[in-house]
């Protein structure tokens, strides 16, 4: 099975990149109109006249189109071309037939045409190298410079850099030859343009993603294999470098050695391999690289004879160590994944490995062609993998991302099911919980009932009892009954659930002291507004207050003589906190100058203390007295 695999990877691995060059060709093929007219042979000499009548008669030779030449010379090389044609018509039916022109599929270096002696257009940068994927050329040739018989069409290439070249060039009739060049230049700049929006916006989704989980280097050198690309590709959309030309050169060929080495990276989070130490050589290299490139330009632009040593040198850090350090990356990534996916099958090393294949496949073929001079002038096809390469990444990352996010929900349903395994221990200890709490709040209950029961009620039916052996206290016994009975009614009023509304509670207290206070012929005025809910106003407490307004109303009816009960209620703001006020005023006849506190205002002040309140008594300005007690919104003691 490991020689089964060996085997399909050793087919694919030519299969692929030669598959996806073949349509990249048939792309870039020219339109079958213009075929008829192409020139594949020329004359060609090496010359430094500027115009054609300079030109040396001879030293001319035949060359076959695409023709390539790579003298090294930084102060310019100009090479000649010369071709024969006819029109076969004559000069009035050139006029209105739309006249010829001149299509050169793909241009290299400056190109300047002449017919006849006559400069008709030139294409291309005036100085440097002009990027390796450039648009088609269309020169118009004037139908004013037709000769009767056979016209001369005369070609410059100039380079400041590298090379002099000139693609197959096509001479005919422009209604023909326009429609083949719309089409090339059309395609050329559109797959261009599309590619680099593409892999830009790809880039923005990468990086955020990366960003969004830096944690994980599989993201982060996800992203930089396509921001390295993007670069790349950065590149190749100015026909006409924006900076110096070497800089701009410089600047190509490190970005191509960026993605190389991000893709280097990735292919370790690929097969998961740990290598830091190589790793570490990677990252330098993509330092060191990139600053000898721009030496090695800065060395060819002060040392322009091209036989100088250091020029030579200059070019061999580029031609000889850059690129080829890059393919040497290229086939190490290439083995690892082989090695890889020999053990056994792996989608995510699979698609990268045919990327791989395809773009160093690709990258190979251009690299032969533009140093090497095999197949010379061949069109450059590394830009336009960019397709391969986004595709293929997106399908790993998005795989990836998809299985972590499976993961994420495998462990969220397990997390569920746990969490709510325990939730239900929880729920379970709490209901277990709550009933030791009820029947311990019940037995607390039962045993404050009992206390006042036995403090109170127990205390006056005791002495009930003994005034019961005695015939002349009958009207004590019945007063003491009667305050027996009042308490075991506020026993009973105070379990009642206020859910701490006081005015309940002052509801409560008028009904129960309504039939009492009537009987004695006291009037009571109630004037109570709405009040904020009081903190932990439970039985107990509700009861405090009961027994605290019972005791006030009681020492009225007792000791005043008074004929009139005013009861008010209020809030007030003490201290930054809110406060509950409710006045017991009446019309009697108040308070003695030489009184002091007794048993029951003090009993009073007690209960007012375990609420948390307190208690005033003071005469008023006319007749009578006020007792005000005081409670407070946020019990202190409770949280």
């Amino acid at each position: 099975m490991i020689v089964l695999r060996w085997l399909a990877m050793a087919l694919l691995l030519p299969a692929l990149p030669a598959g996806y060059l073949w349509i990249l060709h048939v792309i870039n093929a020219v339109d079958p109109q213009a075929a008829p007219f192409e020139r594949r042979r020329a004359e060609s000499v090496l010359s430094a006249a500027r115009t054609p009548d300079a030109l040396p008669v001879s030293g001319w030779q035949q060359v076959h189109l695409r023709d390539w030449n790579r003298p090294l010379s930084s102060r310019g090389v100009h090479a000649w071309y010369r071709l024969r044609f006819t029109t076969g018509v004559p000069r009035a039916a050139l006029d209105t037939g739309g006249g010829w022109a001149v299509f050169v599929d793909q241009a290299y270096t400056r190109l300047t045409f002449h017919v006849n002696g006559a400069e008709i257009g030139t294409a291309g940068p005036d100085t440097g190298v002009v990027p390796v994927l450039r648009g088609p050329v269309w020169v118009p040739i004037p139908p004013a410079l037709h000769r009767a018989g056979e016209d001369v069409l005369h070609v410059r290439s100039d380079s400041g850099v590298r090379h002099t070249s000139l693609d197959r060039i096509h001479i005919g009739p422009a209604r023909v030859l326009r429609p083949a060049f719309e089409r090339s230049h059309g395609v050329k700049r559109w797959l261009r343009d599309t590619s680099f929006a593409v892999m830009l916006s790809a880039s923005l989704i990468f990086g955020l993603l990366a960003f969004l989980r830096r944690r994980d280097s599989f993201y982060v050198w996800s992203a930089g294999t396509v921001v390295g690309w993007t670069l790349c590709m950065l590149h190749r959309q100015f026909d006409i470098p924006p900076v110096h030309p070497g800089a701009w050169e410089a600047y190509g060929q490190a970005s191509l050695g960026w993605f190389v080495l991000a893709g280097t990276m990735f292919t370790h989070r690929i097969v998961g391999r740990s290598a830091p130490r190589l790793e570490r050589i990677v990252i330098g290299w993509a330092v060191v690289g990139p600053v000898l490139l721009c030496l090695a330009q800065v060395a060819l632009a002060l040392m322009p004879e091209a036989d100088m040593p250091g020029r030579r040198i200059a070019i061999a850090i580029n031609a000889l160590v850059w690129l080829p350090t890059l393919l040497v990356a290229g086939l190490y990534m290439l083995a690892l994944m082989s090695h890889r996916l020999a053990a056994g099958p792996d989608l995510e090393t699979a698609l990268f490995w045919a990327i791989a294949a395809i773009i160093f496949g690709v990258a190979a073929h251009d690299y032969v062609t533009y140093f090497l001079w095999i197949s010379p002038g061949s069109p450059q096809f590394l830009s336009f993998t960019s397709l391969a390469l986004l595709v293929g990444l997106a399908a790993i990352v998005l795989r990836r991302f998809a299985g972590a996010l499976a993961d994420a929900e495998s462990l969220n349903r397990e997390l569920e099911e746990r969490v709510a395994e325990k939730a239900g221990e929880i729920e379970l200890h709490l209901g277990r919980a709550k009933d030791l709490e009820r029947e311990r709040a019940l037995a607390s209950e039962r045993e404050r009932i009992t206390r006042d029961m036995h403090d109170g009620l127990g205390g006056q039916l005791v002495a009930a009892l003994a005034l019961s052996a005695s015939v002349e206290h009958r009207s004590l016994l019945h007063e003491t009954l009667e305050a027996s009975l009042q308490e075991l009614r506020l026993l009973i009023d105070s379990a009642e659930p206020t859910d701490g509304d006081l005015l309940s509670v002052l509801g409560m207290l008028r009904m129960r002291s309504a039939r009492r206070l009537e009987a004695a012929g006291i009037r009571v005025d109630w004037q109570v507004c709405e009040l904020p809910p009081l903190q932990g106003l439970e039985p107990h407490r509700v009861l405090q207050v009961m027994r605290i307004l019972q005791e006030a109303l009681t020492n009225v009816l007792k000791h005043a003589g008074a004929t009139r009960i005013s009861v008010h209620t209020g809030t007030e703001n003490v201290d930054g906190g809110t406060w509950v006020r409710i006045d017991v005023a009446d019309d009697g006849k108040g308070l003695a100058a030489d009184t002091t506190a007794g048993r029951g205002l003090a009993n009073m002040r007690r209960r007012a203390g375990e609420l948390g309140g307190k208690v005033e008594l003071r005469n008023l300005a006319e007749v009578g007295c006020m007792l005000s007690l005081w409670l407070p919104v946020r019990h202190p003691d409770l949280p």
